[in-house]
C-alpha cells in the first residue's frame, strides 16, 4: 500500500481508518498495555501518566505491526521523526498516520487499561 500523493508529489494522510486492536492485561499490580506500532516515547509516557495502576508498561510490536506512532510535528520537522511519520511507511508499505494519531491511540490504551479488573 502506498501513501496517495498531492499535486506537489507529496504523500497525503489518507482519509482511511486503520482499525487496530490494543490489549490490557494485568499481572498483580503490573498493568500491560500491547500495542501493534513502535510508539514514540512521549505517547507511552502519557499512557503510564494516565493509567490507573502505579506500574504500565507499554508493550510495542504486539500482535502486530502497523508502523510508527510519531508526534505531530514529525510530519513538519527534518530527521528521523519526519523519517517515522512520513517516509518509512512509504518505503515499507505501511500505512501513513494522521498527525493526531498519538493521541488518539493514548486514548485508547488508557480506556483499554481502565477496563481491566480491580482485585
Amino acid at each position: 500500500m502506498r501513501a496517495p500523493m498531492n499535486s506537489a508529489g507529496q504523500p497525503r494522510p489518507c482519509d482511511e481508518r486503520l482499525p487496530i486492536e490494543v490489549n490490557a492485561v494485568r499481572i498483580g499490580p503490573l498493568a500491560l498495555i500491547g500495542v501493534p506500532a513502535e510508539v514514540f516515547t512521549i505517547f507511552g509516557f502519557a499512557i503510564k501518566q494516565r493509567s490507573r495502576f502505579r506500574t504500565t508498561a507499554v508493550v510495542g510490536y504486539a500482535n502486530d505491526l502497523v508502523g510508527y506512532i510519531a508526534r505531530p510535528r514529525d510530519y513538519e520537522d527534518t530527521g528521523f521523526g519526519s523519517y517515522a511519520a512520513v517516509k518509512a511507511p512509504m518505503i515499507l508499505g505501511l500505512p501513513r498516520f494522521a498527525p493526531q494519531v498519538g493521541e488518539v491511540l493514548v486514548t485508547a490504551c488508557v480506556r483499554a487499561i481502565e477496563r481491566i479488573p480491580r482485585y
